[in-house]
């Protein structure tokens, strides 16, 4: 069905992003990666679809690329919660000490300016 629907309108970010997420789903993750980032950059004001293109990214071993898509992410939504700390868990993984405590003190004031 999103074959189908790609068919009609090749460049739909979001079906293209439905196709992403199935695709990992079956373990094609190369083919998930390549739909998953036509889906964030054809859709470059949603920040969801950079932050799921940058985790899948991370999980596939390429972390420059990952870094610079969740950064993307961050840029359209800055306060976002969930988008720094996979900002912090991917810095962390790269042993990028100053960057990871960066990250963690914006966590902590986006956790805090959520419970007001």
């Amino acid at each position: 069905m999103l074959r189908e629907g790609l068919a009609a309108a090749p460049r739909n970010p979001s079906l293209r992003h439905a196709l992403g997420l199935s695709l990992a789903r079956t373990g094609q993750i190369d083919k998930a990666l390549v739909e998953l980032g036509a889906a964030a950059h054809g859709a470059a004001d949603n920040a969801w679809f950079a932050y799921v293109y940058a985790v899948g990214l991370q999980q596939a071993g390429r972390a420059v690329s990952a870094r610079r898509e969740i950064e993307r992410a961050l840029e359209l939504r800055p306060k976002d919660a969930q988008f720094i700390a996979a900002a912090l868990s991917f810095a962390q993984s790269r042993n990028e000490q100053h960057t990871a405590e960066e990250y963690e003190r914006r966590l902590r004031r986006a956790l805090s300016d959520a419970q007001r």
